[in-house]
């Protein structure tokens, strides 16, 4: 499997610590286990290049500029301070990723992700439906080939 540079698979533990920036990496959440394929999201407020690397590997610009009402207060009412990127976590071995954000240059944000794949970069043709007991009710998930993953498909 390549490390083909989707490689913004990123999972950041963030760090209040840098006075120099106000940010917030909301997805993924840091030591938890990554599959198939989802966004990395978040906001910083002042940034010219967001940039991830992982276990020592290249740099991934991140596009940025989404608008964040949500985070205007926090950034002195600048809206344009989200960032987003798609990342197919199948295309990194399974186990343990070290990640690290960048900011101009400067580190803001550095965790370590799980990945579980089923060993290939994207499985084509596989179904299934399975109801599971979850939080005092039954919960049907249904494979989504276009994720990579589970949904929820309905609760009883």
């Amino acid at each position: 499997m390549g490390r083909t540079l989707i490689l913004g698979s990123c999972l950041f533990l963030l760090s209040t610590s840098h006075s120099w920036a106000q940010f917030n990496v909301e997805n993924p959440t840091t030591n938890t286990t990554q599959s198939g394929i989802s966004v990395v999201s978040g906001w910083i407020c002042n940034a010219s290049k967001i940039e991830v690397v992982i276990d020592n590997f290249g740099g991934v610009p991140i596009p940025h500029g989404i608008a964040r009402p949500d985070a205007q207060t926090a950034c002195a009412g600048k809206l344009n301070t989200g960032f987003g990127l798609l990342v197919n976590w199948n295309n990194l071995s399974p186990g343990s990723h070290q990640v690290i954000a960048h900011a101009d240059g400067v580190e803001f944000g550095r965790a370590t992700v799980t990945v579980a794949t089923f060993g290939t970069d994207f499985l084509r043709g596989a179904s299934g439906t399975y109801t599971i007991p979850f939080n005092g009710r039954n919960v049907t998930l249904q494979w989504q080939e276009s994720l990579q993953n589970f949904v929820i498909n309905g609760v009883q």
